[in-house]
């Protein structure tokens, strides 16, 4: 399990990072040397980036949730700590599916914040292939 895996796009080109934080945005202006800044100067998607993006949008259902998406996000946030089967089935069955865009037959809208092949690639860094 690699979770910082870089994601590429469907043209094979690496991302970059989707809701970057403002230190990234900071870090990238200070190496520029300017304060226009493109997508390329920001730092690559990862596997981890998409994961903890897809909790702190989770919709939970109960108490016992909340604890275990705030325990995802220590865990992942910790870059030494690695998931447990619970926590990546978790991952797997309730919060990625949840954060893939998924369009409604009924009236076309659009749920979701990643497209599938990014999902489809952290499921990989999990180590899930199907």
């Amino acid at each position: 399990m690699n979770l910082d895996t870089i994601i590429v796009g469907m043209r094979g080109e690496s991302i970059p990072m989707s809701f970057p934080r403002e230190i990234d945005i900071e870090t990238a202006k200070t190496e520029k040397g300017t304060e226009n800044i493109v997508n390329n100067d920001l730092p690559r998607e990862t596997a981890r980036n998409i994961i903890i993006n897809s909790l702190a949008l989770y919709k939970v259902t109960d108490r016992v949730e909340t604890f275990e998406v705030h325990r995802l996000a220590m865990t992942l946030m910790d870059e030494t700590e690695t998931l447990t089967a619970k926590q990546i089935s978790f991952l797997s069955n309730k919060v990625l599916p949840q954060a893939t865009i998924l369009s409604s037959e009924k009236n076309g809208e659009e749920k979701g914040i990643y497209n599938a092949w990014a999902i489809g690639q952290v499921f990989e860094a999990l180590g899930i292939t199907e």
